[in-house]
Protein backbone atom coordinates (compact mmCIF):
# COMPACT_ATOMS: atom_id res chain seq x y z
CA UNK A 1 0.00 0.00 0.00
CA UNK A 2 2.93 2.57 1.04
CA UNK A 3 4.28 1.47 -2.50
CA UNK A 4 1.40 2.55 -4.58
CA UNK A 5 1.02 6.02 -2.42
CA UNK A 6 4.34 6.49 -3.06
CA UNK A 7 3.75 6.07 -6.70
CA UNK A 8 0.50 8.35 -6.71
CA UNK A 9 2.17 11.04 -5.37
CA UNK A 10 5.37 10.76 -7.69
CA UNK A 11 3.17 10.77 -10.73
CA UNK A 12 1.20 13.85 -9.07
CA UNK A 13 4.59 15.77 -8.73
CA UNK A 14 5.71 14.87 -12.10
CA UNK A 15 2.38 16.10 -14.19
CA UNK A 16 2.38 19.51 -12.22
CA UNK A 17 5.92 20.25 -13.40
CA UNK A 18 4.92 19.51 -17.08
CA UNK A 19 1.95 21.77 -16.72
CA UNK A 20 4.24 24.58 -14.71
CA UNK A 21 6.83 24.60 -18.18
CA UNK A 22 3.76 24.37 -20.33
CA UNK A 23 2.57 27.74 -19.19
CA UNK A 24 5.97 29.83 -19.46
CA UNK A 25 6.65 29.10 -23.06
CA UNK A 26 10.24 29.30 -22.48
CA UNK A 27 13.09 30.12 -20.16
CA UNK A 28 12.52 33.55 -18.59
CA UNK A 29 14.87 36.21 -19.78
CA UNK A 30 16.71 39.08 -17.84
CA UNK A 31 14.79 41.94 -19.24
CA UNK A 32 17.09 42.52 -21.89
CA UNK A 33 14.69 40.85 -24.81
CA UNK A 34 17.32 38.80 -25.86
CA UNK A 35 17.11 34.82 -25.86
CA UNK A 36 20.29 32.60 -26.00
CA UNK A 37 22.35 33.42 -28.96
CA UNK A 38 22.16 36.62 -28.94
CA UNK A 39 18.93 37.16 -30.81
CA UNK A 40 15.68 39.39 -29.95
CA UNK A 41 12.07 38.47 -29.14
CA UNK A 42 9.55 39.52 -31.54
CA UNK A 43 7.48 42.27 -30.00
CA UNK A 44 10.35 42.18 -26.88
CA UNK A 45 11.72 45.57 -25.48
CA UNK A 46 15.03 46.60 -26.62
CA UNK A 47 18.29 46.00 -24.59
CA UNK A 48 19.41 49.18 -22.09
CA UNK A 49 20.52 51.71 -24.71
CA UNK A 50 18.54 50.60 -28.12
CA UNK A 51 16.24 52.35 -30.17
CA UNK A 52 13.09 51.54 -32.17
CA UNK A 53 12.37 51.98 -35.58
CA UNK A 54 11.29 54.93 -36.82
CA UNK A 55 11.97 57.55 -39.76
CA UNK A 56 15.06 60.25 -39.24
CA UNK A 57 13.93 63.77 -38.24
CA UNK A 58 14.40 66.05 -41.57
CA UNK A 59 17.36 68.19 -40.94
CA UNK A 60 17.64 71.19 -42.74
CA UNK A 61 21.13 72.12 -45.29
CA UNK A 62 23.43 74.05 -43.07
CA UNK A 63 23.94 76.21 -45.86
CA UNK A 64 20.38 76.35 -47.62
CA UNK A 65 20.75 79.91 -48.34
CA UNK A 66 24.25 80.18 -49.32
CA UNK A 67 23.68 77.13 -52.09
CA UNK A 68 20.54 78.70 -53.21
CA UNK A 69 22.55 81.82 -54.94
CA UNK A 70 23.18 81.68 -58.52
CA UNK A 71 26.82 81.12 -59.14
CA UNK A 72 28.40 80.91 -62.33
CA UNK A 73 30.95 78.23 -63.41
CA UNK A 74 34.26 79.63 -62.06
CA UNK A 75 32.83 82.12 -59.44
CA UNK A 76 34.59 81.72 -55.71
CA UNK A 77 31.89 84.36 -53.78
CA UNK A 78 29.43 86.57 -53.44
CA UNK A 79 29.96 89.80 -52.73
CA UNK A 80 27.50 93.22 -52.03
CA UNK A 81 27.99 96.87 -51.48
CA UNK A 82 26.35 98.01 -48.00
CA UNK A 83 26.79 101.28 -47.53
CA UNK A 84 29.35 103.66 -46.62
CA UNK A 85 30.62 103.67 -42.57
CA UNK A 86 26.99 101.86 -41.93
CA UNK A 87 25.25 98.75 -43.43
CA UNK A 88 21.79 99.91 -45.52
CA UNK A 89 19.28 96.93 -45.83
CA UNK A 90 21.48 94.71 -44.01
CA UNK A 91 18.06 92.75 -43.23
CA UNK A 92 17.08 92.15 -46.70
CA UNK A 93 20.86 90.21 -47.27
CA UNK A 94 20.65 88.34 -44.09
CA UNK A 95 17.24 87.19 -45.19
CA UNK A 96 17.93 86.13 -48.74
CA UNK A 97 21.63 85.34 -48.71
CA UNK A 98 22.58 84.25 -45.07
CA UNK A 99 22.37 81.36 -43.22
CA UNK A 100 22.82 83.17 -40.00
CA UNK A 101 22.66 86.94 -39.31
CA UNK A 102 25.46 86.91 -37.09
CA UNK A 103 28.95 87.40 -39.04
CA UNK A 104 32.25 89.09 -38.48
CA UNK A 105 33.14 92.75 -39.52
CA UNK A 106 37.27 93.07 -40.66
CA UNK A 107 37.87 96.85 -40.68
CA UNK A 108 40.67 98.21 -42.76
CA UNK A 109 39.48 101.56 -42.42
CA UNK A 110 36.07 103.66 -41.62
CA UNK A 111 34.50 103.94 -44.66
CA UNK A 112 32.75 101.21 -47.24
CA UNK A 113 31.34 98.35 -46.11
CA UNK A 114 30.91 94.90 -48.29
CA UNK A 115 29.28 91.73 -47.63
CA UNK A 116 31.48 88.77 -48.83
CA UNK A 117 29.93 85.22 -48.90
CA UNK A 118 32.69 82.57 -49.96
CA UNK A 119 31.05 79.51 -52.32
CA UNK A 120 32.76 76.29 -50.24
CA UNK A 121 33.12 75.25 -47.06
CA UNK A 122 37.15 74.99 -46.44
CA UNK A 123 37.94 78.57 -47.99
CA UNK A 124 40.86 80.18 -46.68
CA UNK A 125 40.28 84.44 -46.68
CA UNK A 126 43.43 86.41 -46.85
CA UNK A 127 42.98 90.16 -45.96
CA UNK A 128 45.76 92.34 -47.05
CA UNK A 129 45.86 96.69 -45.98
CA UNK A 130 47.09 98.53 -49.65
CA UNK A 131 49.09 101.28 -48.31
CA UNK A 132 48.39 104.77 -49.99
CA UNK A 133 52.01 106.10 -50.16
CA UNK A 134 53.94 102.94 -51.42
CA UNK A 135 51.33 101.27 -52.96
CA UNK A 136 52.35 98.20 -51.46
CA UNK A 137 50.17 95.45 -49.90
CA UNK A 138 50.95 94.11 -46.04
CA UNK A 139 48.94 90.66 -45.11
CA UNK A 140 46.92 91.68 -41.82
CA UNK A 141 45.26 88.25 -41.07
CA UNK A 142 44.00 85.19 -42.70
CA UNK A 143 40.75 83.42 -41.55
CA UNK A 144 40.69 79.10 -42.51
CA UNK A 145 37.04 77.31 -43.13
CA UNK A 146 36.31 81.03 -43.69
CA UNK A 147 32.41 81.99 -43.69
CA UNK A 148 30.41 84.71 -45.08
CA UNK A 149 31.98 88.15 -43.40
CA UNK A 150 31.90 92.00 -43.89
CA UNK A 151 35.12 93.96 -44.75
CA UNK A 152 35.32 97.96 -44.03
CA UNK A 153 37.17 99.61 -45.83
CA UNK A 154 38.11 102.73 -48.55
CA UNK A 155 38.01 105.99 -46.15
CA UNK A 156 38.84 107.46 -49.39
CA UNK A 157 36.86 107.04 -52.71
CA UNK A 158 40.10 107.70 -54.85
CA UNK A 159 42.03 105.17 -53.11
CA UNK A 160 41.42 101.45 -52.41
CA UNK A 161 43.03 100.21 -49.18
CA UNK A 162 42.37 96.76 -48.88
CA UNK A 163 42.81 93.42 -51.29
CA UNK A 164 40.65 90.49 -50.24
CA UNK A 165 41.71 87.14 -51.81
CA UNK A 166 40.08 83.55 -51.49
CA UNK A 167 41.77 79.74 -51.92
CA UNK A 168 40.07 76.73 -52.46
CA UNK A 169 42.01 73.66 -53.42
CA UNK A 170 44.33 75.58 -54.68
CA UNK A 171 42.40 77.87 -56.99
CA UNK A 172 42.70 81.56 -55.34
CA UNK A 173 40.34 84.79 -56.18
CA UNK A 174 41.90 88.27 -55.52
CA UNK A 175 39.69 91.27 -55.43
CA UNK A 176 40.22 95.12 -54.40
CA UNK A 177 36.52 95.82 -54.06
CA UNK A 178 35.57 100.06 -54.30
CA UNK A 179 33.21 101.89 -56.18
CA UNK A 180 34.02 103.19 -59.54
CA UNK A 181 34.36 106.95 -59.78
CA UNK A 182 33.11 106.97 -63.78
CA UNK A 183 29.72 105.12 -63.31
CA UNK A 184 29.32 104.37 -59.45
CA UNK A 185 28.95 101.00 -59.69
CA UNK A 186 30.74 98.62 -57.40
CA UNK A 187 33.64 96.69 -59.11
CA UNK A 188 33.58 93.33 -56.79
CA UNK A 189 36.29 91.19 -59.17
CA UNK A 190 36.03 88.90 -61.82
CA UNK A 191 35.52 85.81 -59.76
CA UNK A 192 32.78 87.05 -57.83
CA UNK A 193 29.00 87.71 -58.19
CA UNK A 194 27.59 90.71 -57.48
CA UNK A 195 24.69 90.65 -55.77
CA UNK A 196 24.11 94.26 -54.76
CA UNK A 197 20.31 95.68 -53.79
CA UNK A 198 19.17 97.41 -57.34
CA UNK A 199 19.23 100.84 -55.47
CA UNK A 200 22.34 100.47 -52.56
CA UNK A 201 24.87 101.36 -54.96
CA UNK A 202 26.39 104.93 -54.53
CA UNK A 203 24.24 107.03 -55.91
CA UNK A 204 25.54 109.58 -59.27
CA UNK A 205 25.43 112.29 -57.15
CA UNK A 206 28.58 110.67 -55.16
CA UNK A 207 30.63 109.62 -58.91
CA UNK A 208 28.86 111.53 -61.53
CA UNK A 209 28.79 114.92 -59.78
CA UNK A 210 32.36 115.45 -60.01
CA UNK A 211 33.32 117.82 -62.75
CA UNK A 212 32.96 121.53 -63.50
CA UNK A 213 29.32 122.98 -64.37
CA UNK A 214 28.26 126.37 -66.23
CA UNK A 215 25.77 128.59 -65.31
CA UNK A 216 22.18 127.63 -67.35
CA UNK A 217 21.69 131.40 -68.34
CA UNK A 218 25.19 132.63 -68.84
CA UNK A 219 27.11 129.71 -69.48
CA UNK A 220 29.98 130.92 -67.34
CA UNK A 221 31.50 128.80 -65.28
CA UNK A 222 29.03 128.31 -61.70
CA UNK A 223 29.38 124.97 -60.15
CA UNK A 224 33.00 123.35 -59.52
CA UNK A 225 32.96 119.85 -57.76
CA UNK A 226 36.08 117.83 -56.26
CA UNK A 227 36.43 115.06 -54.47
CA UNK A 228 38.92 115.28 -51.62
CA UNK A 229 39.67 111.74 -51.45
CA UNK A 230 38.36 111.39 -48.01
CA UNK A 231 34.94 110.80 -47.95
CA UNK A 232 34.23 114.32 -48.52
CA UNK A 233 33.39 116.48 -52.02
CA UNK A 234 35.11 120.60 -51.95
CA UNK A 235 31.86 122.15 -53.67
CA UNK A 236 31.85 126.04 -55.08
CA UNK A 237 28.84 127.72 -56.36
CA UNK A 238 28.56 130.63 -58.04
CA UNK A 239 25.25 132.82 -58.04
CA UNK A 240 25.08 135.57 -61.32
CA UNK A 241 25.04 138.78 -59.66
CA UNK A 242 24.15 137.63 -56.53
CA UNK A 243 27.08 135.95 -54.61
CA UNK A 244 30.06 133.38 -54.44
CA UNK A 245 30.34 130.44 -51.87
CA UNK A 246 33.87 128.86 -52.32
CA UNK A 247 34.19 127.32 -48.97
CA UNK A 248 31.55 124.52 -49.49
CA UNK A 249 32.41 120.85 -48.62
CA UNK A 250 29.49 118.25 -49.18
CA UNK A 251 28.51 114.31 -48.01
CA UNK A 252 26.65 112.19 -49.74
CA UNK A 253 23.57 111.90 -49.25
CA UNK A 254 20.31 110.66 -50.83
CA UNK A 255 20.06 111.13 -54.41
CA UNK A 256 23.21 113.63 -54.25
CA UNK A 257 25.60 115.75 -52.15
CA UNK A 258 24.33 117.79 -49.13
CA UNK A 259 26.82 120.80 -48.70
CA UNK A 260 27.58 123.17 -46.04
CA UNK A 261 29.24 126.66 -46.83
CA UNK A 262 29.47 130.35 -45.64
CA UNK A 263 27.05 132.94 -47.57
CA UNK A 264 28.30 136.71 -47.68
CA UNK A 265 27.51 137.73 -43.53
CA UNK A 266 29.52 135.15 -43.36
CA UNK A 267 26.89 132.49 -41.70
CA UNK A 268 26.46 129.09 -41.84
CA UNK A 269 24.68 128.05 -45.21
CA UNK A 270 23.39 124.75 -46.56
CA UNK A 271 21.46 123.09 -49.23
CA UNK A 272 21.80 119.74 -51.65
CA UNK A 273 23.05 119.09 -55.22
CA UNK A 274 21.40 116.61 -57.13
CA UNK A 275 22.32 115.65 -60.94
CA UNK A 276 20.12 114.68 -63.75
CA UNK A 277 21.73 113.33 -66.82
CA UNK A 278 24.11 116.41 -67.36
CA UNK A 279 22.19 119.01 -65.33
CA UNK A 280 22.78 119.45 -61.75
CA UNK A 281 20.65 121.22 -59.51
CA UNK A 282 21.69 123.08 -56.13
CA UNK A 283 19.11 123.91 -53.58
CA UNK A 284 19.30 125.88 -50.33
CA UNK A 285 17.55 124.52 -47.60
CA UNK A 286 19.01 126.09 -44.70
CA UNK A 287 19.65 129.75 -44.94
CA UNK A 288 19.35 133.13 -43.15
CA UNK A 289 20.28 134.96 -45.80
CA UNK A 290 18.22 137.53 -46.60
CA UNK A 291 18.69 137.26 -50.35
CA UNK A 292 18.59 133.43 -50.54
CA UNK A 293 15.27 132.16 -49.32
CA UNK A 294 14.95 128.43 -48.51
CA UNK A 295 13.96 126.63 -51.26
CA UNK A 296 15.49 128.54 -53.64
CA UNK A 297 16.88 126.06 -57.09
CA UNK A 298 19.69 126.79 -59.47
CA UNK A 299 20.64 124.74 -62.53
CA UNK A 300 24.00 124.43 -64.38
CA UNK A 301 25.11 122.20 -66.94
CA UNK A 302 27.89 119.85 -66.89
CA UNK A 303 31.09 121.19 -69.58
CA UNK A 304 33.91 118.52 -67.35
CA UNK A 305 34.58 116.04 -65.68
CA UNK A 306 37.41 117.86 -64.79
CA UNK A 307 36.92 120.70 -61.64
CA UNK A 308 38.43 123.84 -61.83
CA UNK A 309 38.32 125.21 -58.30
CA UNK A 310 38.42 128.71 -57.75
CA UNK A 311 41.77 130.14 -55.87
CA UNK A 312 40.64 131.35 -52.61
CA UNK A 313 41.71 135.01 -51.68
Amino acid sequence: MRKISFLVLALLVAGLLCGCVAAGGGPETSGSGATQGGGTTQGSTPPSGGTTEASEPTVPPAHEKRDAIPFAEGQLYAAAYLGYQEAEDFDYYAEKYLDTPDIPTYTVSDGDLYLVIPRYDGMTMSLYVNDVETSQSSLRGEVADVGPFIVRCNVSDVFSDATIALTYNGDRAEFTPFISLENGEPQLGERGLDITKAGDTPSAGEADLVGEYTDAASGTPGLEIAANGDGTYTVQISIVHLAQFTDGTARPEGEGLAFTATDPDGNPIAGTVTLSGATATVTFTDSTWDYLPNGERFTYEKASDTPNLWEVG
